[in-house]
């Protein structure tokens, strides 16, 4: 079923436009009306009364048109506040959850403390509610969660299950380091985002030629390992760590990782990674993406602060209450997100939807028209519908913001009303993109390639009078 969404805030405030427009109208209508037409060297009082009653009448059309967008308005808020799009199991299961809550409103002494928001009064605690997790008990009760949902995109609201998104918790790389390479970065096959890693004011090379950026090395490797602008941390079997930050993504590397050097870069040269490092490796982990040096540091408190209110379900959709007290729309949500960056967009203009793309760009921003290709966004990038809607793009085929309210109260009781969802053309206009000056950031000194000692391989030697192979002992040769 496909809805239609519109900015209501938009529409009232054409409807107070013509509400004025009229009352202008009718003030010309009553200077006709009271002109005096005794001086006059002919019978004017048929035609004043004529052009007084066409007079009326235009005003009386105006503020028909008024009348019938005020209940657009309200038709459409009493649409999507009655909308549900559920299966027959799905109320079964909504009406269940509901008379179990008020059960447990009824006893809040629950000794478990589950599937509630409050906690239990045992004790021990319970073992955490659906959002805000456990507690109450004297040695405390085990966290709760807040779902960021991956929902089919949709403008109208959906009461499909939410589904959590995995935290930022490092993930396990599979896969083992049979190599290390070393090359020239080649721009022309970067990416967008590799490309701002190597124009980043921080990018810089360590005395043995290694490119590098916040303390992190730049390398090329496999998708295995991630997407451009992800921290990659190795662990060595001495316990040693070092962070790299994927530049380039090239399957061509497999089970290799390339370095990016310069000309200082000479092979066997002081400060080197020692040529058989990846035997020493113990564990590879993806930390996440360090937006910071590819989108820049704006843009990343932006889409932080988008995350962490989708993570807040005290937050829903609204347009009454959209200023987050306590709710969003798709606009001010966005609008939102740059404001608490730092970039103030509010103050070249952005309101709604329809201000929006002339006041992003007085602020910073690039206007990239048309349809956009979803491998060339950035995340970061605003996905504008002029008038209608808008959401932010997050990276990996996901796009944030707020849809629509889907039980008529405040908050995101269901976690769908403000989430990320799966990237979807909305009918985008285009695309707004920070180019603007970036915050400055904090210099980190360019790291130094770690050594490991390696062990000295020996050869039993047997002894001439008992005939037993005596070992010599192991030494440790530092490369």
């Amino acid at each position: 079923m496909s809805i239609f969404m519109i900015e209501t805030d938009a529409v009232t405030a054409g409807a107070s436009s013509l509400d004025a427009l009229a009352s202008k109208v009718s003030s010309i209508s009553s200077s006709v009306s009271g002109y005096d037409t005794s001086c006059e060297d002919f019978d004017f009082a048929s035609p004043k009364a004529v052009i007084a009653s066409n007079i009326e009448a235009c005003v009386t059309k105006i503020k028909n048109t008024s009348n019938v967008l005020n209940t657009v308005v309200s038709s459409h808020t009493a649409l999507q506040n009655s909308l549900k799009f559920q299966s027959s199991a799905e109320k079964a299961a909504e009406d269940a959850a509901k008379a179990k809550e008020q059960e447990k409103q009824k006893n809040p002494g629950d000794p478990t403390g589950n599937n509630n928001n409050k906690g239990g009064s045992n004790p021990t605690g319970g073992s955490g509610g659906t959002y805000s997790g456990g507690g109450g008990g004297s040695t405390g009760g085990g966290g709760g969660y807040t779902p960021i949902v991956t929902t089919p995109s949709t403008e109208a609201p959906t009461t499909t299950a939410p589904e959590t998104t995995p935290a930022k918790e490092p993930v396990d790389i599979k896969t083992e380091v049979k190599g290390i390479l070393h090359d020239k970065v080649s721009k022309d096959a970067l990416t967008s985002l590799g490309k701002k890693l190597f124009e980043h004011e921080d990018l810089e090379y360590n005395k043995a030629g290694y490119a590098t950026i916040g303390g992190m090395f730049i390398i090329s490797c496999a998708k295995v390992y991630g997407s451009v602008g992800d921290v990659i941390e190795f662990t060595l079997k001495d316990g040693q760590k070092f962070k790299c930050i994927i530049g380039q993504i090239d399957e061509k590397c497999g089970d290799q990782v390339k370095f990016f050097v310069n000309d200082d870069w000479k092979k066997d040269g002081e400060g080197n990674f020692q040529e058989k490092i990846g035997d020493y490796v113990t564990k590879i982990q993806n930390l996440g993406s360090d937006r910071t040096y590819t989108v820049g540091a704006y843009v990343t408190s932006a889409l932080d602060w988008a995350t962490a209110t989708a993570n807040d379900n005290t937050h829903g959709y609204s347009q009454e209450t959209r200023w987050g007290n306590p709710n969003y729309d798709c606009s001010s949500f966005v609008i939102s997100a740059y404001e608490a960056s730092g970039i103030k967009v509010k103050e070249t203009g952005a309101s709604y939807t329809g201000n929006m793309k002339n006041a992003f760009v007085k602020a910073g921003f690039e206007w990239i028209p048309g349809t956009p290709d979803v491998n060339k966004l950035q995340p970061g990038d605003v996905l504008l519908h002029e008038g209608t809607h808008t959401e932010m793009y997050y990276g990996n085929g996901k796009m944030i913001g707020a849809h629509g309210n889907q039980d008529g109260h405040d908050g995101d009781s269901g976690g769908n009303e403000i989430s990320i969802t799966n990237y979807s053309n909305k009918n985008w206009d285009g695309v707004l993109r920070y180019v603007g000056k970036d915050k400055p950031s904090e210099k980190v000194k360019a790291p130094e390639a770690p050594h490991v000692k390696i062990a000295e391989e020996t050869t039993p030697e047997t002894t001439p009078t008992t005939g037993q192979p005596e070992t010599k002992p192991t030494t440790a040769v530092e490369v």
